[in-house]
């Protein structure tokens, strides 16, 4: 299982994915989509790719707590307040550590404007020990599946837990099945 931890910049906010199960369940949630921007040495670039997504990766919030009165707006008001803090300048972050400008390193800059996401990349074959290869949802072959946790996040046990009761509830659910689509089971 690969695992990615890094600064990345909030791209959108948005519960559009969600009205439907929001409405249904009387939830407030909204999908917070990130590209990383950190100087990681994991291989993001192969990492998001895994993912297979094209900003980066998303994770679900709650958004519930935050202030105003539609879950659009909360999440303009939370897409808003990122950019204010990712277009912070070093004058302002250094007062905010009580050092100078020169003295702020690039953790501390990235730290002060990013949020830190983790995420765990597994592998279908990881998941159901060399069992199988893919799933797929009638339309679309998943080698991996992927969570994400907002802020650092060491449990890699944990990770693995959540991914594989994912998997197995999607399964069970007819979400998804085993092999490719339009190929029969290859996995054997």
């Amino acid at each position: 299982m690969k695992r990615i931890c890094d600064y990345a910049a909030v791209t959108k906010v948005s519960d559009e994915f969600l009205k439907d199960s929001n409405n249904e369940l009387h939830l407030e949630r909204a999908q917070l989509r990130f590209q990383f921007v950190g100087g990681s040495n994991v291989g993001a670039a192969g990492l998001i790719s895994a993912v297979d997504t094209s900003n980066g990766g998303s994770k679900l919030i709650d958004v519930s707590a935050q202030e105003g009165e539609s879950v659009a707006k909360k999440c303009k008001a939370i897409k808003s307040r990122f950019d204010v803090l990712a277009k912070a300048d070093e004058e302002e972050i250094a007062k905010a550590y009580g050092k100078e400008e020169n003295e702020l390193t690039k953790e501390e800059i990235n730290s002060y404007r990013f949020p830190k996401f983790t995420v765990y990349v597994a592998t279908i074959s990881e998941l159901t020990n060399g069992e199988h290869t893919h799933v797929n949802n009638g339309e679309r072959n998943y080698p991996t599946l992927s969570t994400t946790y907002l802020n650092e996040h060491k449990d890699k046990e944990e990770a693995f837990a959540v991914l594989k009761a994912e998997l197995d509830r999607r399964i069970s659910q007819g979400d998804y099945e085993f092999g490719k689509v339009d190929e029969e089971e290859e996995d054997e």
